[in-house]
């Protein structure tokens, strides 16, 4: 089974080398790069709230459910999403995909069934508009811990 992982600031996946995948320790090392130090990098399962230990890792391993990781140096991001003339704000574990926080801010903002699937978070400022499976902690640059979307309608081509 191939791991696959996103880290602090990098959008692409890596692919984790078979040698690494049962030890905790050289999980970190491999996982953190030189992106980060490896005592203060923290490994999170797609989409999980908190981050592996050693024994959850090979569970979770075991288990064989999940393929993707996530490394930073954050235990949580604060995201703001703009609406509209609203804005709300919430903590999310930095491997939360951009599709399930899109999920929460539809419902964060009520938005209505028929308009749901017809929107799209944009990084605050750009016109970056990063695909639902990128984790959140992707977007983060420096030792920052935090990232900011516009919610706003998807690109429709008309024909």
């Amino acid at each position: 089974m191939a791991i696959f992982y996103q880290r602090a600031g990098q959008r692409e996946y890596q692919v984790l080398e078979e040698a690494v995948k049962f030890q905790f320790n050289a999980l970190k090392a491999a996982m953190s790069g030189n992106v980060m130090a490896v005592e203060e990098t923290l490994i999170f399962v797609e989409d999980g709230d908190e981050p592996l230990t050693s024994e959850l890792l090979e569970i979770v391993l075991l288990e064989g459910k999940h393929h993707k990781l996530h490394a930073h140096h954050c235990r949580h991001v604060e995201v703001t999403v703009n609406y509209d003339m609203h804005t709300a704000h919430h903590q999310f574990s930095p491997s939360t995909t951009v599709g399930k926080v899109l999920r929460w801010a539809e419902d964060k903002f009520k938005i209505a069934e028929t308009e749901k699937g017809h929107l799209q978070l944009q990084l605050v400022g750009t016109s970056d508009r990063p695909v639902l499976t990128t984790h959140l902690g992707a977007l983060t640059h420096d030792r920052n811990c935090s990232v900011a979307f516009d919610l706003l309608a998807s690109h429709r081509i008309q024909g």
